[in-house]
């Protein structure tokens, strides 16, 4: 009988020590939740700068991983709530601080359009850069499409615009883009440009009934706001090739100096535009394009 009861306590108390262990382990469960709001009760083991490691109570041995990034919040079973660090960015950042900021860029084609385009961008940060432009006309090849008319052009042609770069199309741990300055871009572009010009025109004297040659004088200026879309490739944090293609809004004021005969002025020579950095394809105003193949060297 002894024995009977001895041993209907011992399974009791087996049974009780049974149940509190596995309420205290129910009770010892944390909860990890999601960005995506799915939750996982489970055991947090570690938590890292790029993962949170846990179990579950019914598997011990198989150790899960879940990635910062995906994890909003941990809920621990002491009550206090945890959020992990995602330092990927900072690791990124950190290979990005190891790349030249300073590109000096000069206008291949340019030249062979009567003009030098010169330029720098500045990179402020990684994906978005400052981006400025000093053209002298007249610095090139004489003569444009129609040398009669703009062979001695003399002038500035000016532009500012801030790049912002596209980003990657997804993210992975340490993938970046190649360089702080390469990849697709969109550029708004304020752009500005004086020059005189000076050239032989065609003019028809009714009294000789013939046409006569003449030299005029004539002074332009124009501005432009445009958005420019474009592609940059670096090389070796060494070199770089910028293209890109833009279009807008300009306006053009196109006066006479000197002007020795009264006649009426052709239209044609008022709206035409050499395009020194970019075209206002009508004086006075209206519709504007600009393009521009650009080689840089990265020098800080």
């Amino acid at each position: 009988m002894k024995n009977t009861i001895t041993l209907l306590l011992i399974l009791c108390l087996s049974l009780l020590g049974t149940t509190l262990t596995q309420a205290q382990t129910t009770q010892a469960l944390d909860t990890i939740v999601k960005v995506n709001t799915d939750i996982i009760v489970c055991r947090v083991q570690e938590i890292n700068t790029t993962e949170v490691k846990y179990i579950y109570p019914d598997r011990p041995g198989i150790v899960l991983a879940l990635e910062n990034e995906l994890v909003n919040y941990i809920r621990l079973s002491s009550g206090e709530t945890v959020r992990p660090e995602n330092n990927d960015q900072e690791i990124s950042d950190l290979a990005y601080e190891k790349q030249k900021t300073l590109n000096i860029k000069l206008g291949i084609l340019t030249p062979l359009n009567g003009f030098t385009d010169f330029g720098f961008e500045y990179s402020r940060k990684p994906l978005h850069s400052l981006e400025g432009t000093l053209g002298i006309i007249g610095l090139g090849t004489q003569g444009t499409i129609i040398d009669e008319i703009s062979n001695t052009d003399r002038g500035v042609t000016a532009s500012f615009g801030y790049k912002v770069y596209a980003g990657p199309d997804f993210h992975l741990r340490k993938v970046r883009n190649a360089h702080r300055m390469s990849g697709m871009y969109v550029k708004p572009t304020i752009s500005l440009a004086y020059y005189e010009s000076v050239g032989d025109l065609m003019f028809y004297d009714p009294s000789a009934f013939d046409y006569l040659e003449e030299e005029v004088r004539t002074s332009t200026v124009k501005a432009a706001l445009t958005v420019q879309i474009g592609k940059q490739y670096i090389f070796g944090d060494i070199f770089s090739l910028d293209l890109n293609v833009g279009a807008g809004y300009g306006i053009k004021n196109k006066e006479r100096i000197d002007w020795p005969r009264d006649y009426q002025e052709p239209e044609f020579y008022f709206d035409f535009d050499p395009g020194y950095g970019f075209n206002v394809f009508t004086n006075g105003g209206g519709f504007t394009l600009s393009s521009s193949l650009k080689l840089g060297v990265l020098i800080k």
